[in-house]
């Protein structure tokens, strides 16, 4: 096939969708698809795409997460510009929001878009529990139901939409009432997910990765570590990634007496993170919603469990009591309960590890690429009949 894929992420690490692009593009090409890329000019990544045509354009990605709305119609113009150059059998959004000003006619083969989160379709229209959980609240809500509306309206034009998770495509089927989009759902691929590493010697640290502290629920983390010190003294809390509101987590974690037991890491590059992984002894993210979570299997990979929550996808990975532990979310003092009975159980510790390793056997890139790739040649079949 000939595909075009459109992405804002290749070679960021911010979110599961840049190691997503790099997963599906080096599988791609990998199987001798033909691939032209629509990529900014700062997300060029040469190992990934020396085999594919590339048409890129100079963007800035500092700032909000709500820079693709001033940039879509950018990436309209980019995929009518290439779709004019040469058709596609395939023309595929690996985050199916961003064709949100690119019109059926622009294309010659199905449109198609990846949905990587309910976060939007699951929103509530009352701004109460967002003042409760957000600093931000009026902005955010004010913007979640902007989305809302836009993401219903680009997802009901496309040709085929592909999930991450069966609650992220049960919710926004739902919640957008889809009727016309064919609909797979494919759970992302970890690399290495065949070869676990060997045992390593873990230190005492309990690790948070995220960009947006307060929907991943660091604020809870946070609140529950005073408990946790209380046991495990020893311990201290590594939060990696960067977030325009951190400010206010670092004047909690002040404000809790935090300072020396907590370490702001800021953003890190994806090598430096699964050396984290590498060394934390137990990953906790107790998100208050989110789509699948990669960063759980990539915790998983290197032996450590993980405490989550059981909101969105998280359940289709994380099983409680076989490779972590969930708890409730906005629960500090059971979440410092669940972390402190499992530093202090190393049979449960040593049988969650084990189950953590076993489990990302089943999150094969190659089962990624395989039902990606029949999912673009049936697409493909039904817009030729």
């Amino acid at each position: 096939m000939n595909v075009c894929i459109v992405s804002m992420e290749l070679k960021s690490s911010t979110s599961g969708i840049g190691y997503y692009t790099r997963m599906l593009v080096d599988g791609l090409a990998g199987r001798g698809h033909a691939l032209t890329l629509v990529i900014p000019e700062s997300e060029r990544l040469h190992e990934s795409t020396n085999a594919c045509q590339v048409r890129a354009w100079k963007y800035d990605r500092t700032g909000s997460h709500a820079n693709w709305l001033w940039m879509a119609p950018e990436i309209a113009r980019q995929v009518r510009r290439t779709c004019s150059e040469q058709e596609f059998d395939v023309v595929y959004f690996t985050q199916a929001r961003d064709a949100l000003f690119c019109r059926e006619s622009d294309v010659t083969g199905p449109l198609l878009g990846g949905v990587h989160d309910d976060y939007f379709a699951q929103a509530p229209w009352s701004p109460t529990g967002f003042r409760r959980d957000y600093v931000d609240w009026p902005q955010r809500w004010l913007y979640y139901q902007l989305v809302r509306v836009l993401e219903r309206r680009t997802y009901r034009r496309m040709d085929g939409l592909v999930f991450n998770s069966r609650v992220t495509e049960a919710t926004v089927t739902k919640a957008f009432r889809l009727q016309r989009p064919a609909r797979l759902v494919c759970y992302y691929g970890i690399d290495g997910a065949q070869e676990p590493p060997a045992d390593a010697e873990k230190e005492p640290i309990l690790l948070f990765v995220g960009g947006n502290f307060e929907r991943k629920g660091l604020p809870t983390l946070l609140r529950a570590m005073p408990s946790i010190l209380q046991q495990h003294p020893e311990y201290r809390l590594v939060v990696v990634g960067r977030y325009t509101n951190q400010g206010a987590s670092e004047r909690l974690a002040a404000d809790l007496g935090l300072q020396d037991q907590v370490l702001f890491a800021g953003y890190q590059d994806n090598r430096s993170v699964q050396a984290w992984h590498r060394r934390a002894k137990v990953f906790i993210m107790p998100s208050l919603m989110e789509g699948f979570g990669i960063v759980f299997l990539e915790a998983m990979r290197a032996g450590s469990p993980v405490i989550a929550t059981p909101v969105g996808g998280i359940p289709e990975v994380v099983r409680d009591g076989e490779n972590g532990l969930l708890v409730p979310t906005n629960q500090p003092e059971q979440l410092a309960d669940t972390c402190n009975r499992l530093l202090s159980d190393a049979k449960l510790y040593d049988r969650l590890a084990s189950g953590a390793r076993q489990t990302v056997q089943n999150f094969t890139p190659q089962a990624m690429i395989g039902s990606t790739e029949s999912f673009f040649e049936e697409a493909l079949s039904k817009k030729s009949n």
